[in-house]
């Protein structure tokens, strides 16, 4: 339920979390990032949320979807070290 998520998407703003993913379909995260922009998020802010969740499309089972969120969370993380560790660009 959208209206259930907001308020806990709201409060992930505000912590500036390295990752931020949503379940649903694709045409769920259409009126996820719809309701978002009219509470004013910016498209930068929304476009950092990863939606549907997960690097395994369509995981239905509890596993599956487990191992697939773990496995993109990491992959976020090991991006974002790589990318600190790389010199100013001039």
């Amino acid at each position: 339920d959208l209206n259930r998520e907001l308020p806990v998407l709201q409060a992930a703003r505000e912590a500036k979390p390295f990752y931020l993913g949503a379940l649903g379909s694709y045409r769920t995260h259409t009126l996820r990032l719809q309701k978002l922009h009219e509470l004013g998020w910016s498209r930068e802010e929304t476009t950092q949320i990863r939606a549907p969740v997960g690097i395994f499309p369509k995981a239905r089972d509890a596993h599956t979807l487990a191992l697939s969120v773990l496995a993109e969370v990491a992959s976020v993380r090991l991006h974002q070290e790589e990318d600190s560790c790389l010199p100013p660009s001039s």
